[in-house]
């Protein structure tokens, strides 16, 4: 999901702004640089932006994160390669 914000902040479409974000938007604004959330189920990823025109704006990408399951299994091959 993708959502724009003008320099003051404010959501363009209208619709709620997620929780987390308007921290991460002020961080961007203030460091005029890609900042990261990684907090909760999404990561947030916040990044500053200009028109041509010199309009001001930060995006913000709400990405899902797939929980990471690391498996301890070991398969042994009677060969070099991979089984």
């Amino acid at each position: 999901m993708l959502r724009f914000f003008d320099d003051s902040g404010r959501e363009l479409s209208g619709r709620i702004v997620q929780p987390g974000a308007s921290e991460l938007i002020n961080k961007a604004a203030r460091s005029g640089e890609t900042e990261f959330n990684f907090a909760g189920r999404n990561t947030l990823v916040a990044k500053p932006v200009a028109t041509s025109q010199g309009h001001h704006y930060i995006y913000i990408a709400y990405i899902p994160r797939i929980p990471y399951n690391v498996s301890c299994e070991r398969r042994v091959c009677a060969s070099s390669q991979c089984c």
